[in-house]
């Protein structure tokens, strides 16, 4: 109904540019304060707080994730390196999964994926891989946020016209996992996707001029399908 049903005040939170937002097995919420459009920020971190069901209060005080990029040198880089901007993340076996927004011109088309331990501290994040997965045109093929199934059989990365579902196997690296791109009817600044079921999604699209402001529900069935 879009009504509001809660507000919970972050007493040790300010918010510069919140993204994405995941949870543990436990409940615990992570909320992502790592927009960075112009690659220049320095002060990244993830906010960890309890499930509000949880809460009896209207207010928390939040576990801080603070990190840096090892690999970025330059505040902000070249044009051609500008791949730390960060929109997506979700949790996976005791870790952070974070997807970067890929920014360079000209676009490479591919995205750097990190790790960071899901307790609070600071840390360099861990790069364990990047992954091809278009030639753009950029608004194409960024990414701009990512869920992983509830029995952590899939994972998507979500853009403004498509997302790409991957399906997890056991003994296979998560970055490794076949996929599938998957072709959404309209182009809008889509920016959240989460999953409801194994194989049921919301997606929902931010107000831009005369598109977006909706929720869309998708069911992925038949991509998870084996052949």
């Amino acid at each position: 109904t879009g009504l509001l049903k809660r507000t919970v005040v972050i007493k040790n939170a300010v918010n510069i540019d919140w993204e994405d937002m995941t949870q543990d097995d436990k409940g615990n919420f992570y909320l992502g304060d790592f927009g960075n459009n112009n690659n220049e920020r320095k002060d990244l971190r993830i906010y960890k707080i309890p499930n509000p069901s949880n809460l009896f209060n209207d207010t928390v005080e939040a576990e801080i994730i603070k990190f840096v990029y090892p690999d970025q040198k330059e505040f902000p880089p070249a044009k051609e390196n500008k791949n730390f901007d960060m929109e997506a993340v979700f949790y996976y076996k005791d870790s952070l999964y974070l997807f970067s927004k890929n920014r360079t011109e000209p676009y490479s088309g591919f995205l750097r994926i990190y790790t960071l331990p899901a307790k609070a501290g600071e840390y360099s994040a861990n790069l364990i891989d990047s992954l091809y997965i278009g030639s753009g045109p950029f608004f194409a093929d960024w990414i701009t946020a990512a869920d992983i199934s509830p029995d952590q059989s899939s994972f998507v990365l979500l853009s403004n016209n498509k997302f790409w579902l991957f399906k997890i196997k056991s003994g296979v690296p998560l970055t490794k996992s076949e996929h599938t791109e998957v072709f959404l009817p309209t182009i809008s600044q889509k920016e959240g996707i989460c999953y409801i079921t194994p194989h049921e999604l919301y997606i929902t699209d931010e107000i831009n001029k005369d598109t977006g402001g909706n929720l869309y529900f998708i069911d992925i069935k038949d991509f998870l399908i084996e052949g």
